[in-house]
C-alpha cells in the first residue's frame, strides 16, 4: 500500500534545480521530507483523504531560496534604524535623521543606515558637525550602504574613546581634518570597533522578537535557508538568542568571524565551541568568515594596481597581507571551510593564493572554500576558481551601485580596463566555477527576486542600459535559480538534503505567484511568493 502524502503540489512549471527547464509535475511531502517528484499522471497514488492538495496551475514551484551571504545582526540594526538611502547631501541626511529619529535607534543611541557619500551631489565625505547641530548630547551612529563605514557625531566619538591621539586600528581608517581631529567618518575596523562598542555597552541586544520578525520576513520572500556571515564581536549577542530558538522559519548557517587577535588559540577555542554547539538541522556552524579587504567603492578594497581616481592608493587588507594568508591556511588545516570577503582584484588573488597553499599543505579539496563578492577580478584569476574548487559567492544586487544612468561611478574608481571585469558572473561560470547567490542583507534588500532580475539583465530597475551593463556577463534564468538553490546549498555543504526537489530531501519548497519562465524579464523583480514550505510546514502563505 502506497504511503499517503501530507501535502501534494502540482504545477505546470516545476523547477527541480536538476535541469535547466521546468516541467509539468508534482512534488509530494510526508512529514518534513519529499517522498515523490514526478509526472502528474502518477500523482494520485500519493493523495489520501487527509492530503492537502495544491494545484497551482502555471505558477512556478521550486526549491526554497538559499541566501548564501547575509548578516542577521546588521539586518536587525537596519530594521530599527532610520533609512537615509534617499538623502541627496550630508545636510539632507542629517535633517532627515532628525525629523525621523523619534522612536528609532537602539537604546540610548540614534542610529541610521543606507547613506553613502558617493550618492550625494558633491560626493564629499560626511562630518560630525552636521550631526552635532541636531544631536549635541545624544550619540549618533549611521552605517553606510555597504556596511564598511560609519558616520558618527562628537558624542559617539567620545563614548568610543576616539580622539586626535587615537591611532588608526590595524585595517581601519579614522578620517581626520587638517588639525588631526577625527571628522566622524570611520572605515573598516575603525567602524567595526565602534559598532562593537555600541552593541557591547548593553544598550543594544537584539531581541528574540525582533530577530524572529526578521526571519519571518525572509519566509515571505521564499527564503528557507541563509548563511549568516559574522562581521565582528557584536554577533556574540545573537548566539545567545539562537540557543533559545527551537522553531525557526529559516535554516541558519553560521560563519563566525576570523580576525587578527593577540591570542589566536583563544579564538580557535571559541570557534570550535560554536561548531560543537550548533550542529542541528536548522542551526549549523559551517566554517569561518574572514576579511581580505574592504570595498572599492570606499577605496578600501585591495587592488593589484592603484585606484584610477586615487593613484596614491591600492587599498589594503584588514589584517595584513601575510597574516591574512596564514589565518586562511590555519583555518583549512583545522578543517574549516573559509568564506573570504574579497572585493578588489588584489584581495581575490590573495584569497586564491592562500587557498592554493592550503590545498598543497592539507590535501583536502572538499572544504567548500568560497570567495565572497568578487567585484573586480583580474582575468588571469578567473580560471583558478575551478582549478582550486573555490566557489564564487556573489551578490547581483551590488551592481545597483555601478551602472548609474550616464554616470557609472565604478569607471572613475577603477578605470575603463578593469571595469571590463566587474561582477564577471558568466565568465566565472563558463570557466567551470560553481556559483552561489545571496543578497548581503542589509547592504541590499532581502528579496531574492530583484537580485535574480539583476543577474540576468544587468540593468537598473528602470531598464538602463537597454542591453545590460557588460551584457556578456549576464546569467541565464536557470543559472541564477540554480545558484540561489542547489549552488548555495553546495557551498554550505547541504546539497545532500537541500537545494533541489528530489525524493528524500527536506521539503523546503516555494510557490511563486507567476510562471517565472513565461513572463518578461522586467516582471521578474516584481514576482511575489504565494507559499513557503520549510521542513514540510507552511511557514508563509500570501
Amino acid at each position: 500500500m502506497t504511503m499517503k502524502a501530507d501535502i501534494v503540489i502540482k504545477s505546470d512549471s516545476l523547477f527541480t534545480a536538476l535541469a535547466d527547464e521546468p516541467t509539468k509535475g508534482f512534488v509530494a511531502v510526508k512529514g518534513k521530507q519529499i517522498i515523490a517528484v514526478g509526472n502528474p499522471d502518477n500523482m494520485y497514488r500519493w493523495i489520501g483523504p487527509k492530503t492537502r492538495f495544491y494545484d497551482v496551475k502555471e505558477k512556478t514551484v521550486l526549491p526554497g531560496f538559499f541566501d548564501s551571504h547575509l548578516h542577521i545582526n546588521e539586518g536587525f540594526f537596519s530594521s530599527v534604524s532610520v533609512d537615509l538611502s534617499a538623502s541627496k547631501s550630508e545636510a539632507d541626511a542629517a535633517q532627515t535623521l532628525f525629523e525621523n529619529c523619534k522612536g528609532k535607534g537602539l537604546g540610548k543611541w540614534v542610529t541610521a543606515c543606507g547613506w553613502h557619500h558617493m550618492y550625494w551631489e558633491n560626493q564629499e565625505e560626511p562630518s560630525k558637525e552636521s550631526l552635532d547641530r541636531f544631536f549635541p548630547n545624544t550619540p549618533v551612529l549611521c552605517m553606510n550602504a555597504e556596511g564598511h563605514g560609519i558616520w558618527v557625531n562628537s558624542k559617539a566619538l567620545e563614548i568610543s574613546g576616539i580622539t586626535a591621539n587615537t591611532p588608526d586600528p590595524k585595517g581601519g581608517i579614522i578620517k581626520r581634518d587638517k588639525k588631526n581631529e577625527p571628522t566622524g567618518y570611520l572605515l573598516e575596523t575603525a567602524a567595526f570597533r565602534t559598532m562593537d562598542r555600541l552593541f557591547t555597552l548593553g544598550t543594544v541586544i537584539p531581541s528574540l522578537k525582533g530577530i524572529h520578525r526578521l526571519l519571518k520576513n525572509m519566509s515571505s520572500f521564499g527564503i528557507t535557508s541563509i548563511a549568516d556571515m559574522q562581521n565582528n564581536a557584536i554577533n556574540n549577542n545573537i548566539f545567545k538568542l539562537f540557543e533559545t530558538i527551537h522553531q525557526l522559519p529559516v535554516r541558519i548557517h553560521i560563519f563566525p568571524y576570523l580576525y587578527s587577535a593577540d591570542n589566536q588559540e583563544k579564538q580557535w577555542a571559541y570557534i570550535q565551541k560554536l561548531h560543537r554547539q550548533f550542529q542541528s538541522e536548522t542551526i549549523r556552524a559551517c566554517g569561518v568568515k574572514i576579511f581580505c579587504d574592504g570595498t572599492p567603492f570606499c577605496h578600501t578594497g585591495l587592488m593589484l594596481e592603484p585606484y584610477s581616481d586615487q593613484p596614491e592608493s591600492r587599498g589594503e587588507t584588514l589584517h595584513g597581507y601575510d597574516e591574512t594568508k596564514q589565518l586562511i591556511i590555519e583555518a583549512a588545516k583545522r578543517g574549516y571551510s573559509v568564506r573570504a570577503h574579497a572585493c578588489g582584484d588584489g584581495a581575490v588573488r590573495l584569497a586564491l593564493d592562500s587557498f592554493e597553499i592550503a590545498d598543497k599543505q592539507t590535501g583536502n579539496r572538499n572544504l567548500r572554500h568560497a570567495i565572497e563578492h568578487i567585484e573586480v577580478i583580474d582575468p588571469d584569476d578567473i580560471e583558478r576558481f575551478s582549478k582550486l574548487d573555490v566557489i564564487a559567492s556573489v551578490q547581483p544586487q551590488h551592481m545597483e551601485i555601478a551602472p548609474g544612468e550616464g554616470n557609472n561611478l565604478f569607471y572613475a574608481i577603477v578605470g575603463a580596463e578593469r571595469s571590463k571585469y566587474l561582477w564577471a558572473f558568466q565568465s566565472l561560470s563558463k570557466s567551470g566555477a560553481r556559483l552561489a547567490l545571496g543578497t548581503d542583507m542589509p547592504v541590499a534588500d532581502i528579496n531574492p527576486l530583484p537580485g535574480i532580475f539583476r543577474a540576468i539583465t544587468r540593468q537598473t530597475n528602470s531598464g538602463y542600459p537597454p542591453d545590460g551593463w557588460l551584457p556578456d556577463e549576464k546569467l541565464t534564468l536557470p543559472q541564477a535559480l540554480k545558484a540561489y538553490t542547489i549552488g548555495a546549498a553546495y557551498v554550505n555543504s547541504r546539497e545532500h538534503d537541500l537545494g533541489s526537489l528530489e525524493k528524500g530531501k527536506l521539503a523546503d519548497i516555494i510557490v511563486l505567484d507567476k510562471n517565472i519562465f513565461n513572463i518578461s524579464k522586467e516582471q521578474i523583480k516584481d514576482i511575489k511568493v504565494d507559499y513557503t514550505l520549510m521542513n514540510g510546514k507552511v511557514v508563509f502563505e500570501r
